[in-house]
């Protein structure tokens, strides 16, 4: 199973931006080429982990330019999590280096501020999945497999189990909890993200 939804179904957007009247441009812009999509407008860490944990988008749109962050560490994140869906940068004049650096490590396409009218039509180009070569059709299929035992060793496994990674800013990225977990502490995935701290549920006589 592909992490890139078919296309007969609304598309949903994240619009990463600290400037709230730039992500109302660009939603104002999307809602005239996508009438049926959903865009989730993001402007600080927090709401980016919990959009992450639910995973229910399509495409990141994102500035490079944050108060909190940078494009290139949203790109690694979302690309690292989500390697089959597009991220796009969307901002002021960027430097060609960075731009070409960014696109090696996944990015799918840049555009200006001052070109917002090409958005729509770029996404439509980047939401259409490639056909896949057989050594990365390989690797979804290795991928889908490993979650797989995950599941089953979740249903074995009496107590909880989790899954998270740590980014290069040591930052923790939580993928997915098993049910047991939200049984025994009463949190669900979303529920702890938006916390911002588990150590709460670490008692010292555990």
């Amino acid at each position: 199973m592909s992490d890139v939804r078919p296309r007969t179904q609304p598309v949903r957007v994240l619009i990463i931006d600290d400037d709230q009247d730039d992500r109302g441009r660009i939603r104002h812009i999307l809602s005239k080429g996508f009438p049926a999509g959903r865009c989730v407008e993001i402007s600080s860490k927090r709401e980016l982990d919990t959009a992450l944990a639910r995973g229910d988008f399509d495409v990141v749109l994102t500035a490079y330019h944050l108060r909190w962050s940078d494009g290139l560490k949203i790109l690694k994140t979302v690309k690292k999590r989500f390697p089959q869906r597009p991220v796009i940068w969307v901002g002021q004049l960027a430097d060609e280096e960075e731009v070409a650096a960014a696109k090696k490590a996944g990015l799918s396409a840049y555009v200006a501020k001052l070109q917002l009218d090409s958005l729509v039509e770029v996404i439509h180009t980047h939401l259409v999945p490639a056909e896949p070569m057989p050594a990365e059709g390989r690797a979804i299929e290795n991928s889908d497999s490993a979650e797989e035992r995950y599941r089953v060793l979740c249903a074995l496994t009496a107590d909880y189990a989790y899954a998270l990674h740590v980014t290069e800013e040591g930052d923790l990225i939580y993928e997915w909890v098993s049910d047991n977990f939200t049984q025994i502490t009463g949190y669900t995935l979303i529920e702890l993200v938006q916390t911002g701290d588990w150590t709460y549920l670490i008692h010292r006589d555990d």
